[in-house]
């Protein structure tokens, strides 16, 4: 019996411990210990038909880019990116004066094989930058940018309206 008293005691632990855990994550998941608690404020019919905010499709032809809007989507790139004239690198190269640039072109900045493999084979307009904030990982395979990319063409294309107006005058 003595022989297997270190296994029971490791069959408790493991036990105790999934326990806990298991009540752990149930207060969480229920917003026992959760800040903010989720509340729920109607019933919603199953039958209902939702209608969507806006019946009118997007169309690039008639769409006027917001340069201003393109800051604030910009600020998620802020995490990496740098947005100044003479600004220093971050995890990612500054970004002031990309429009016109060709890629991988900053002296200072470690870029990755993949922009290596590329540099000088574009500038990055208005289409090369379209693209590539859709998806970089598509559009430049095996770049180290973790950003997944903007889904939607209204902040693909306010964006780089941003990014325009950031150039020396």
């Amino acid at each position: 019996m003595k022989k297997f008293i270190p296994q029971i005691k490791a069959i408790i632990t493991a036990v105790v411990l999934l326990g806990i855990v298991y009540v752990g994550s149930s207060l969480y998941l229920y917003g026992g210990l959760s800040p903010k608690a989720p509340e729920i404020v109607e019933v919603i019919d199953p039958n209902m038909v939702i209608e969507p905010e806006s019946t009118e499709p997007f169309d690039i032809a008639t769409f006027v880019a917001d340069a201003t809007k393109g800051a604030k989507i910009a600020n998620k790139c802020k995490a990496c990116h740098v947005f100044k004239n003479n600004g220093k690198n971050a995890t990612g190269p500054n970004l002031f004066g990309v429009v016109g640039r060709k890629i991988a072109h900053i002296a200072s900045f470690n870029y990755s094989d993949a922009f290596n493999e590329r540099k000088d084979s574009f500038t990055w307009d208005s289409d090369h930058l379209y693209q590539y904030l859709e998806s970089p990982k598509d559009y430049i395979p095996n770049n180290k940018m973790a950003f997944a990319g903007l889904k939607k063409e209204a902040d693909r294309l306010n964006v780089i309206a941003w990014l325009e107006t950031l150039k020396e005058e």
